[in-house]
């Protein structure tokens, strides 16, 4: 069927699976309904500014220490903040995105979405999309935070969009 489109259609197909998908708008509006997303979004930064700050109060405990060490203890301290941002997006990534799947199957509206014309690459990138698009939102939220090791003097920007391209990738 490939061989047989010629590359002007193909083109329009593969944008509209991409950037016009109806599945990722539906399923991120379906994500951000009701209180379910606050009460994740509110647990995960108690739990991320609180690690990070038990873990500063640690570096910091010392009252005199010299300029070397304490660079050193604030590179651990980003470290940490980062190590944990990458778990927890390890963590919650993978479950949006099957958690998506699942309700679609429970609901037992797979059949009333492939009576549509959407192929199910069509379908399988919109929910993920919709999952990634959440995975940058908890992203954003956690710039305060890093923003904090910047300021502090524990990273870089540099460092930091490094980090989180890398996490992106992951989620």
């Amino acid at each position: 069927e490939l061989m047989t489109l010629n590359p002007g259609v193909w083109f329009k197909r593969n944008q509209a699976v991409y950037f016009d998908n109806a599945t990722s708008v539906r399923d991120y509006r379906v994500q951000l309904r009701g209180s379910r997303s606050v009460i994740l979004f509110g647990v995960y930064l108690v739990t991320l500014i609180g690690v990070g700050l038990v873990v500063y109060n640690n570096s910091a405990s010392s009252s005199e220490m010299e300029v070397v060490e304490a660079q050193r203890k604030l590179k651990e301290f980003y470290d940490v903040v980062i190590g944990l941002l990458a778990g927890l997006v390890s963590l919650i990534a993978p479950a949006l995105t099957a958690t998506t799947v699942v309700v679609e199957r429970q609901r037992r509206s797979f059949d009333l979405i492939f009576s549509a014309p959407v192929t199910p690459k069509y379908f399988l990138v919109g929910k993920m999309i919709s999952s990634f698009r959440y995975t940058w939102m908890l992203l954003v939220l956690d710039l305060p935070v890093t923003a904090a090791c910047v300021v502090l003097g524990g990273a870089s920007w540099s460092d930091v969009l490094i980090s989180y391209l890398m996490l992106s990738i992951n989620g």
